[in-house]
């Protein structure tokens, strides 16, 4: 009795082994993916727009094809941005996201809107001013201000 009793003993040992080194392999490869996909998603671009002075002080649409790493799905999406010169400081760029915060719409800039011109949301009537601060409708938040420098006069844009 005392022999099966120890082929039983050897039995579950030998079990225990094969379930756990299954399992650190399963999560030693998931960690890999994670962390690998995490690396991906965090890659910057800069994006070239041109010369400050072709955009003037009112906003303009850019649209641009921008390629997105998103994880292991590659693939390229257009984006619009709203771009011009700040009146007070006009050698820095102001540059807008041209999607809605409420459901990703494209907003379109309307000059003769408000005081100093507004953004406007055709989806749901979400209205933004000149800052991408949100007036009124069902956005939650502002519009995404895009970090932009100048190089020589020419607008470089940083997208994540």
């Amino acid at each position: 009795m005392s022999e099966s009793m120890s082929r039983r003993r050897a039995l579950s040992i030998l079990i225990g082994a094969i379930v756990a080194a299954w399992s650190t392999a399963v999560a030693a490869l998931s960690g890999l993916f994670i962390s690998s996909t995490l690396k991906l998603g965090k890659t910057g671009k800069e994006v070239l727009l041109g010369d400050l002075t072709i955009y003037g002080d009112t906003f303009r649409a850019v649209r641009m094809r921008v390629r997105v790493d998103d994880g292991w799905y590659k693939h390229v999406e257009q984006q619009t941005v709203y771009i011009r010169a700040d009146k007070e400081n006009p050698s820095a760029p102001i540059v807008l996201s041209g999607t809605c915060s409420h459901l990703g719409c494209t907003v379109a800039w309307d000059e003769s809107r408000g005081e100093n011109g507004e953004f406007v949301c055709p989806c749901h009537g979400g209205r933004f001013g000149p800052t991408g601060k949100v007036l009124s409708g069902p956005p939650p938040s502002d519009l995404t201000r895009i970090p932009a420098e100048l190089h020589g006069g020419d607008v470089y844009l940083r997208l994540s």
